[in-house]
């Protein structure tokens, strides 16, 4: 729609991105922003790999075009917790790496057939970050859908390849599958059912696999709240994934 920048701002059209794990195809009108926050993100503890951890996430979203979108993500301020196994002097209080991110809408659902709404998401994880917490340059690349189903469900996917550095210097390359049923159950409410495996669109901190389930509530045509809390599926991964935030369109 050649117009849509012309249309006041709303949060329901596209919807927040980080109130589920899958991040839909679609993008924000040109000139529109976004800004997404979950004030709570907590893992537990990865066996192995990290003590209970607390963030505070973020996401900045401008519309370039009406099919482009420019981002800027992070875990944000990133505080580990006391945990027998992760002595307090090792885990510091930092700030996480930031995403510099975008996203493509190539084209929409064909509703006559079974033809998803499809968007390209190209990222790059940067080193701007406490030092402690900088794992290098990692980039990163998931092809987005969306499909209408039947009785007012939605099915979000996305399929993509994300990198690790590992201590050699060398990139580790891993599949990334995150999903999500969601559907309406009021004018202002959404429920879903979501999960993952490799790692969430957006790299939120440590991830294996997991499932779960949220809401999102929209206030208006600006605000939404939204939350979720998710069971890890490999003892690698951590065993609880909670997190709420908000969203505003501006």
């Amino acid at each position: 729609d050649p117009w849509r920048s012309l249309d006041p701002p709303s949060i329901r059209d596209p919807g927040p991105d980080t109130n589920n794990f899958p991040n839909s195809p679609f993008t924000l009108p040109r000139g529109g922003v976004y800004i997404e926050t979950s004030p709570v993100y907590y893992e537990t503890a990865a066996r192995g790999l990290s003590p209970p951890t607390y963030n505070w996430e973020y996401l900045l979203r401008l519309g370039i075009t009406n099919s482009f979108e420019f981002r800027l993500y992070g875990n944000g301020l990133t505080f580990p917790l006391a945990d027998p196994g992760f002595p307090a002097a090792t885990a510091p209080v930092g700030f996480a790496p930031v995403v510099v991110d975008t996203k493509m809408h190539l084209w929409d659902e064909n509703p006559d057939g079974w033809m998803p709404a499809t968007g390209l998401e190209v990222y790059i994880q940067t080193e701007f970050a406490s030092e402690f917490l900088q794992q290098g340059t990692q980039p990163g690349v998931v092809v987005l859908f969306s499909k209408e189903l039947p009785i007012g469900w939605t099915f979000g996917w996305n399929i993509g390849c994300v990198t690790q550095v590992q201590p050699d210097g060398n990139f580790k390359y891993t599949a990334a599958v995150q999903w999500a049923f969601s559907r309406a159950i009021t004018a202002d409410t959404d429920i879903f059912l979501q999960g993952f495996h490799g790692q969430a669109a957006l790299p939120r901190g440590i991830s294996d696999s997991g499932i779960g389930g949220g809401f999102t509530r929209y206030i208006g045509s600006r605000w939404c709240l939204f939350g979720a809390w998710n069971a890890g599926l490999n003892e690698r991964g951590p065993a609880t994934i909670l997190y709420s935030g908000l969203a505003a369109a501006l």
